[in-house]
This record gives structure tokens, sequence and C-alpha cells, in this order.
């Protein structure tokens, strides 16, 4: 179970009041009359909880380190496995390479497709990626990501590409609709796929250990 911690902070300016709210991912802002009747509220979310960020470039990329007892050779002989990665290079212990068709995974989420981002509904995902061993720990930054259409829908056509950072930003700063929504499902897509590999079941590790 999570536990949220709230504080509220109270600056009173004559007869009203201005209270915070801190949550465990997002702030709420309040003004409220003498009376206690709320005037008007403004909600600031924080997405420093999700793993794709803006790098030194400011550019977008995933990057999150699992633990796991799995060895490299048999990490990448489940990365290859998938079909998705393409071009790939092993050497000194790094997997590199591309992928391409990671279906965004919003139904495990909750998420209709009529509420999917006009973007990201009937598209899959492509982009680059970089897995580094380091004592028992996978690093994985995946980076130049693009969105392409799957099926014709609006006025996208199929195999049209959009680079994501196209959505991302708004008035030269990244946009906190874009984290709101393409942000939440890609971190989600790249978290499930990534730990479901690299962190395997008791099962799957049995079956790693009798080959």
């Amino acid at each position: 179970m999570k536990t949220t911690l709230i504080t509220f902070v109270a600056l009173f300016v004559g007869i009203n009041a201005f209270a915070q709210i801190s949550g465990q991912n997002d702030t709420l802002t309040v003004a409220i009359n003498k009376d206690g009747n709320i005037l008007w509220k403004q909600e600031n979310k924080s997405f420093e909880h999700l793993n794709l960020k803006l790098n030194s470039a400011n550019k977008l990329e995933w990057k999150k380190t699992f633990t796991s007892n799995l060895d490299a050779p048999d990490l990448f002989m489940k990365l290859i496995s998938t079909g998705y990665f393409k071009d790939f290079y092993i050497h000194d212990g790094q997997f590199s390479g591309s992928f391409n068709g990671i279906f965004p995974d919003f139904m495990k989420m909750g998420i209709s497709q009529f509420d999917m981002p006009r973007y990201l509904v009937y598209s899959v995902i492509n982009g680059g990626i970089k897995v580094e061993v380091r004592e028992g720990e996978f690093t994985v930054t995946i980076s130049q990501l693009i969105l392409q259409r799957t099926t014709e829908y609006a006025t996208f056509k199929i195999g049209e590409r959009t680079k994501l950072e196209t959505q991302a930003f708004r008035r030269g700063k990244l946009s906190s609709a874009f984290m709101e929504s393409y942000g939440k499902i890609i971190d989600f897509t790249f978290d499930q796929l990534m730990g479901n590999l690299i962190e395997p079941t008791v099962s799957e590790n049995n079956e790693l250990s009798s080959m």
C-alpha cells in the first residue's frame, strides 16, 4: 500500500488564506475565504518519478537501472528473442542497437484507445537502445524515440513517422500535458517490457539455469 505524505502551508492575506497541499507526485494550491470556501485552485503535477526525462542534449530518453541475477549473455539472448531489437552489437558487456514495433501498453493502465493521445493511438514506438552491465546491475537507456503509424487514422497515413520531441515541447519547455499523457504511457510501456525481461520470475530463472 502506498503512503502519501500531505503537508499544509497556509499564508493569510487579509481575509483569504492560501493553502498548498503536497502529495507524492502532485501539488494543489487553493485560495480559501474566511468562511472556508474554496475561491480557486490550481494543480501542479510533478513527473520526477517518471524515468522518461530530458537528457543533457535536451532530448527525451528513458533510463532505468535494474538489479538481476541474470548473466549478461542470458539477458542479451532474451532481448534478441523478442524480435524488437535490430542492428545490434555486443561488446564489453554492453548491448546497443535499434528497436521497432513496440506497442504502447495502455490497456494495462486501464486507458481506452479513445482516450489515447492522437499521435500515440494506432502507433508503435521505434528508437535506439543501450544496455550497460555492471556488477549485477543493468542500466537501460532508450532514446531517439519515434512514433510510427500502423493504421490510417484521421489525417495520418500508415507508416507516417513523428519524432516524440515534436509533441513534447510548448514554448521551448517540456509540456506537463505531454508528460501527463504521452509520458506516463511510454514510461509504463518500457518499464513493463524491460522489467519483465531483466527481472525474470522464479520459473524463468529455473528454465535458464537448466539450459
